[in-house]
């Protein structure tokens, strides 16, 4: 029952924001990973539809893991992405993944600061999967390159 409505409150979620949160847990029921699909940005009101939307009209996506607030921002990207670490703790080790999907690590950056700038330029435009490690806590995210 527990899981049916938090499935439901997550599908829910996802359709109201425009992004999709998945859960796996292990037999015991403790969560093991989450993945956020944010492949379907909300919309953005521009004054003027032709023009695109500016760097103060970007969108900004929002995570936490235990106290520390993690901020990704632009995804889509063209191939530089800011990933922002809030209130991470000194003793704290992180650690940011870059995977295409079929598994292939396509960029690591293994000393995490409060700003961390990552280029994917050089890879083809498609969909890849950011992993975030900070300490024995992870989160996943889909990263839509254009």
């Amino acid at each position: 029952m527990k899981t049916i409505i938090i499935s439901i409150l997550i599908l829910t979620a996802g359709h109201v924001f425009g992004q999709s949160v998945v859960f796996d847990y292990d037999a015991s029921g403790n969560r093991t990973s989450r993945v956020i699909d944010l492949s379907k940005a909300p919309e953005q009101s521009n004054e003027n539809d032709t023009l695109p939307p500016t760097k103060s009209q970007s969108i900004e996506y929002f995570d936490q893991i235990a106290d520390t607030e993690i901020t990704i921002y632009p995804n889509p990207t063209q191939g530089r992405l800011t990933v922002k670490v809030a209130n991470m703790p000194q003793e704290a080790k992180g650690q940011i993944a870059i995977y295409d999907l079929n598994g292939r690590l396509v960029l690591q950056k293994e000393a995490m600061t409060s700003s961390n700038e990552l280029d994917i330029s050089a890879q083809p435009d498609g969909t890849y999967v950011m992993q975030i490690i900070l300490g024995r806590e992870s989160t996943s995210w889909k990263i839509i390159k254009r």
